[in-house]
């Protein structure tokens, strides 16, 4: 426990120290904490990427945790030493202002419930689960990166910064077991909550409107996916960087400091390690910072922001293109539908530009730049951004000849695979160019970020942006447009169902400026009320009633209204259901096929629920306006004895001082409700999930089902499990084994020689030498029976032969299969003296048996259309001496079977219900709960068609196998 409260400060304490010991100049405490977290991570990533490259990464791990231990025990020795030598009554006491003491501590609450929530909670975030912690342990085990091509990672080999973090975290507490990293988060969520008070405050020129908005973004709907299942992701640590670059480019648009630029570079540099995504916001610094210092050439200003659309073709075209043997140029073929929202982006970005920033350039007389101040300027932000992403990008390159695609480029297979993969997805259904533009609009309300019920507030505050532009926000805004275009137009380029959620959080400090200022304006009617502290107190009583509602957005709450019942999920439901929305399409659970449709077919469900969450604000500017109304007419109508009513009435209320008991109370009660938000719903949650104790227990379970048996069971497994579409985290929570699933394209190119061959006995040996001791497989899974088909029955053909592979143990429908081969005897059952059961017939059919095999036919005539067979000379065994029985027919698809046995007790059960020949093939039954019954020697065939249409399957085999050990 102590190291995971101390670790979160080894990625802030290095930087503070050396910025100490170099005495670099800043201007704020912010600037100071934002610098601080950047080199920090600049000095750690540099180190460890060091030693995992030159395979000494322990050794670096020492080095880094040394330098930790060293700017800790030198900074509090300065710190005292300073409080020592002025004096603790000379010590500047803080006055805050009562909106800073209220973020403080619901900052302090928010910080409270995720250090619950992180400390115990299960891990259940899929590409952390799946890919960085095992490959952390990987880097552990190898002292470095051990990769020498991408089937060692898997698909794509991502930038992998969160790895090497996690593996430093190993290294430091001397096991890859520990989770003292489960606190780690704290830190940069800390930053972010800063960071986006700063920013906002330096955009808007406002201190009111950097504390609304920054309690907007403590209640924001995000938080509760960073709770369930985002808190690991190396976009916790990449954030803070992102937050920082807008910070620093709006400071650089009125400062034009250029040490800004480099410490940009550095914290893209440091993002670029952490996430490929970076590259977005890298041409967006770039793109800003030229038209920052190119104003004076309004044209050249549009023109970057027309062609921004198109600049992510760049690096999709580099990370293809660039490998080892040389360029080999790739460009994207587009189709009309991709060029079409590609022009409407680079329309979109251009008239943004012109009616925020153009504005301001057109109110101010700009001298023309002098070229070869921007070059050195643009190196500035280049190089220490080249230079860090080089840990990866080049090592890379020089590795594997080529920078991203690892695993999808000079290859064997993977052609070969990616396309049996694809064949297996279902067909998508036709989107137009109406349903991409509405999903673009959506971004900007997305619930991951902010939310739909934020609308109105956002509408308003866009409005009064629009009309009047503060010269630092229109900073902002360029930013944040750039960077949205440029995260669309990548998911456009990839031709991607959708745009990746925790890729536009980014977003939120514009988002909540935004919010923040129709709020402020709907309470407050005059300039002099706007320091008014009521109107203050009004504003947050807004904040906090969007916070409530914002609980519709959130997934935390879909989630536990699956599994619990709770007031949180109830209410939201309520309110749902009013515009005709569930718990799942307002958190946005939908799959990523099916978001582009649901926001062009739902507009009006989700226009709807944002007026209904919008009434308050509403009827707040319609009472603003008529009020307005109601004085121009009384002055133009009553000037003279109104206005010195007015003015003395003015007078009269601005000399009554607001009691400190009043401001008190108020404060009181504004805490009371933003605690309130914050915590009750989420104490809630966790006490419906079993508490501290139970909490991570119980989210495995319904995390993973039937499969949460394979977490926990006593199997000691030796070897690899090769599986298809298993639940992502299984190479986490089975440290042991090495996980091969052939969805993915790598795993499956590596084994095309493998499971291509029409011997099953030589698949085995084959899998077996590779290490592949298991099979983890659902046979029901429509999928997994078409990529078997693929494979010609490969899969199929070793699981249902004992002598190849024992069914360890069924974990619902999923099975476990042993890797053999084995020895076995078996007792085959007659396939002949079968008769048809007419109780239990009521439909044409068809049916023939020999010595070699039984047909039967089902011609249906409704729904409740079956035929049954029987036989009563079957041997009358004795359970106890076998292990399973197995089935070999062929049938057709809409067939289900069932095959039920009696006992001699009068007890009977099913070897099969109403299943499908496949599932019936690949599913030996086990007989080892049966141990001591006798059969009667009486059997039961019943078939049935799932889909009205005739249906059949012909018999060859029911064996009962005893596996000789």
């Amino acid at each position: 426990m102590i190291n995971e409260l101390v670790l979160p400060f080894g990625l802030i304490l290095p930087g503070l120290w050396m910025l100490q010991i170099t005495k670099v100049k800043v201007d704020s405490i912010i600037e100071r904490l934002s610098f601080s977290y950047i080199l920090s991570l600049a000095i750690m990533f540099g180190l460890l990427y060091t030693g995992a490259i030159l395979y000494c990464f322990n050794i670096a791990s020492f080095i880094y945790l040394v330098i930790y231990i060293v700017s800790f025990i030198h900074l509090s020795v300065f710190f005292i030493y300073k409080s020592l030598q002025e004096g603790l009554h000379k010590i500047s006491i803080l006055k805050l202002s009562l909106e800073k003491l209220i973020l403080i501590i619901s900052t302090a609450g928010l910080l409270s419930i995720y250090s619950i929530f992180l400390h115990v909670k299960a891990i259940l975030d899929s590409d952390v689960v799946q890919y960085y912690l095992p490959i952390a342990r990987e880097i552990v085990r190898a002292n470095g990166f051990s990769y020498s091509t991408g089937y060692d990672y898997n698909v794509i080999l991502k930038p992998i910064g969160a790895s090497v973090l996690y593996a430093w975290v190993y290294v430091v507490n001397g096991s890859i077991l520990s989770e003292a990293f489960r606190l780690m988060p704290l830190l940069p969520l800390i930053m972010m909550i800063i960071l986006n008070y700063a920013i906002v405050t330096s955009a808007t020129k406002s201190q009111k409107i950097g504390s609304l908005s920054t309690a907007l973004f403590l209640v924001l709907p995000f938080h509760d996916r960073f709770l369930l299942y985002n808190s690991f992701y190396p976009d916790v640590f990449y954030y803070p960087l992102i937050f920082s670059t807008i910070y620093f480019s709006i400071k650089y648009s009125s400062s034009k400091q250029s040490i800004l630029l480099f410490w940009i570079g550095i914290a893209l540099g440091c993002a670029a390690l952490l996430k490929a995504q970076s590259i977005y916001f890298f041409i967006t610094s770039t793109l800003v910072f030229l038209i920052i210092e190119l104003s004076a050439f309004k044209k050249f200003s549009m023109a970057l922001c027309a062609a921004c659309p198109f600049l992510i073709i760049i690096p999709e075209i580099l990370a293809s293109s660039v490998q080892r043997e040389g360029i080999r140029l790739s460009i994207p073929n587009f189709t009309e539908t991709q060029l079409g929202l590609l022009l409407f982006l680079s329309i979109f970005c251009t008239v943004c530009y012109l009616v925020t920033a153009f504005r301001n350039v057109m109110r101010t007389k700009i001298g023309k730049p002098l070229f070869k101040e921007v070059i050195k300027k643009i190196f500035l932000l280049v190089l220490p951004f080249a230079l860090l992403s080089s840990f990866w990008y080049i090592h890379n390159f020089l590795k594997l000849g080529t920078l991203l695609n690892t695993s999808s480029l000079n290859l064997p297979n993977y052609d070969w695979a990616l396309k049996i993969l694809q064949s297996l997805k279902t067909a998508q259904p036709l989107v137009s160019i109406w349903h991409y533009v509405m999903y673009f609009v959506f971004m900007f309300i997305d619930p991951a970020v902010m939310g739909y019920i934020m609308l109105v507030p956002l509408s308003i505050g866009l409005l009064l942006i629009l009309k009047k532009t503060p010269e630092d926000f229109a900073t902002l805004f360029l930013f944040e447009i750039i960077a949205s275009t440029l995260i669309f137009s990548a998911f456009i380029v990839v031709q991607s169902e959708a745009y990746n959620p925790r890729d536009i959080l980014p977003l939120a400090p514009l988002l909540t400026s935004l919010a923040a200022i129709g709020i402020e304006f709907a309470i407050t009617t005059g300039h002099k009320q706007n320091r008014d502290t009521k109107g203050v107190f009004a504003s947050f009583l807004l904040v906090i009633y969007f916070g409530f509602l914002a609980y519709i957005h959130s997934t935390y709450v879909y989630y536990i209204s699956k599994h619990n019942k709770t007031t949180i999920a109830d209410l939201m439901s309520i309110l749902g259901k009013i515009a005709n929305l569930n718990l799942m399409q307002t958190s946005f659970q939908l799959s990523y096929d099916e978001r582009v449709l649901f926001v062009a077919e739902n507009f009006q469900k989700i226009f709807s629920l944002s007026i209904l969450a919008g009434i308050p604000l509403i009827i707040l500017m319609v009472y603003k306006y008529l009020m307005s109304f109601y004085t121009n007419f009384l002055i133009n109508h009553h000037h003279i004895v109104n206005i010195k009513f007015v003015v003395a009435s003015k007078k009269i209320i601005l000399k009554l001082p607001l009691s400190f008991f009043s401001r008190l109370m108020e404060t009181i009660l504004v805490l009371f409700l933003m605690l309130s938000t914050i915590l009750i719903p989420r104490i809630e949650i966790l006490v419906a999930q079993g508490g501290l104790q139970g909490l991570r227990e119980i989210q495995l379970k319904n995390n993973y089902r039937s499969l949460y048996g394979l977490f926990v069971s006593a199997i000691e497994f030796e070897g690899g499990i090769l599986t298809f579409e298993a639940p992502m985290g299984l190479p986490y929570y089975m440290p042991n084994s090495k996980i091969v699933d052939l969805n993915y394209p790598a795993n499956l190119a590596l084994l095309k020689d493998c499971l291509s061959s029409n011997d099953p006995y030589g698949i085995v040996v084959k899998l077996k030498q590779l290490g592949i001791n298991y099979i983890l497989i659902n046979p029901s899974n429509t999928r997994t029976k078409n990529l078997d088909a693929s494979l010609n029955f490969s899969i199929s053909s070793v699981i249902r032969d004992p002598e190849l592979a024992l069914l360890s143990k069924s974990f619902g429908s999923w099975k476990l299969y042993t890797l053999g081969p084995y020895n076995v005897e078996k007792i085959k059952l007659p396939l002949f003296n079968w008769s048809v059961d007419p109780r239990y017939t009521n439909a044409p059919y068809i049916f023939d048996s020999n010595e070699y095999s039984l047909f039967l036919g089902l011609n249906p005539t409704d729904d409740n259309s079956r035929v049954t067979i029987f036989t009563r000379s079957v041997p009358k065994l004795n359970l106890s001496d076998y292990d399973y029985i197995t089935v070999r027919l062929e049938g057709s698809n809409n067939a289900r079977i069932l095959l039920r046995f009696f006992l001699t007790d009068g007890n009977g059960f099913d070897v099969v219900y109403w299943s499908d020949p496949y599932t019936i093939v690949a599913t030996p039954f086990d007989l080892r709960t049966f141990s001591g019954k006798m059969l009667l020697g009486e059997v039961y065939i019943g078939l049935i068609s799932s889909d009205g249409l005739p249906s059949s399957f012909n018999l060859f085999e029911i064996s009962f196998v005893k596996i000789k050990r």
